[in-house]
């Protein structure tokens, strides 16, 4: 029954071994003897646990991770499911406890963190924590991520030429600092950073922090016309960074903020960014700590960094928001 079923009449298919299947052809005799398929199968999982297994990689990369993150987060606006957003705040939570280190960020972890974090590492997290920042604000976090933003101005910008290096400055054993416009299996830093110092600019007003994302789509036209496809990233944060983002920022009781989320993410769109704030607390943001809260809910619009009037109700706000 082994050899019908498994057919190890012809030659081993795998490293001079035998890689067992059972081909459609003998479908049916798998099923009529699957008792004795299920002896035999026991009989050699016994035998190959006897095997040195492989080993597990068990390190854990900052840039995979955020991306997960991000990812959570816009599963849980979706589902609502708790358990998304839980998984996300302990990945960062980990992250930042055990890869932040001496204000600089590692790449690695493993048993303790290791190799200084590239351009992916900081760009993705930083995502990571915009995303986090809009279901929750809190300021601490905000300060971190402008940390973050700084870091990378300072340390992988081409301040010549526009965008930015795969690899800091600090970086002093590598012969070669890549640039890198398009993407790959991820998409690249300097895209991801274009719609941070964007959302940042939103937010701050900043003129520096605009500069720096206008100066990266100049230095990638050259890489854009050598391949158009490979920058859909780039084309889409361009999209959305140039020409149609919108900042919604709410102020309301903080015991009120959950419900107004769960309304808020069924109509929100692609190109709104929509942050919550408890009105009781200050900002480390100036601009929007001008933003007064009337009553018990008060949103603001912003685009080109030029805020509406302020929409008080959140009817008023699902108005605006669907364009009725």
């Amino acid at each position: 029954i082994f050899k019908k079923v498994f057919i190890i009449d012809n030659k081993p298919n795998f490293e001079n071994r035998y890689h067992l299947h059972v081909s459609k052809a003998n479908e049916d005799s798998y099923k009529e003897n699957s008792k004795l398929i299920k002896i035999i199968s026991d009989k050699l999982l016994k035998e190959r646990s006897k095997r040195i297994k492989p080993a597990t990689d068990k390190k854990i990369l900052v840039s995979w991770n955020a991306l997960a993150i991000s990812g959570l987060v816009e599963a849980y606006k979706l589902t609502n499911n708790q358990l998304y957003y839980k998984s996300a705040k302990k990945s960062y939570s980990f992250i930042k406890e055990k890869m932040w280190k001496d204000n600089k960020l590692y790449a690695c972890y493993h048993d303790k963190p290791q190799f200084d974090g590239y351009l992916d590492d900081y760009a993705f997290l930083s995502k990571a924590c915009l995303d986090l920042l809009r279901i929750n604000w809190d300021n601490d976090e905000y300060i971190f991520l402008i940390q973050l933003v700084d870091k990378v101005l300072e340390n992988f910008q081409d301040k010549d030429n526009g965008g930015f290096y795969f690899s800091s400055v600090d970086q002093k054993d590598l012969i070669y600092r890549p640039k890198s416009f398009m993407d790959e299996s991820m998409p690249s830093g300097n895209s991801m950073m274009a719609n941070i110092l964007s959302e940042i600019y939103e937010l701050t007003g900043e003129n520096k922090y605009l500069e720096t994302m206008d100066n990266i789509f100049k230095a990638a036209s050259d890489s854009i016309e050598r391949s158009n496809v490979s920058h859909c990233s780039l084309y889409i944060n361009a999209n959305t960074s140039l020409t149609s983002k919108r900042l919604v920022i709410i102020k309301c009781d903080k015991e009120d903020i959950y419900d107004y989320k769960d309304k808020i993410y069924k109509i929100e769109d692609f190109r709104d960014s929509i942050y919550f704030l408890d009105h009781t607390i200050n900002s480390p943001i100036k601009s929007i700590n001008k933003k007064k809260c009337f009553g018990k809910f008060t949103a603001y619009i912003c685009e080109n960094n030029v805020c509406s009037e302020p929409i008080k109700g959140f009817n008023s706000l699902q108005k605006r928001l669907l364009n009725e």
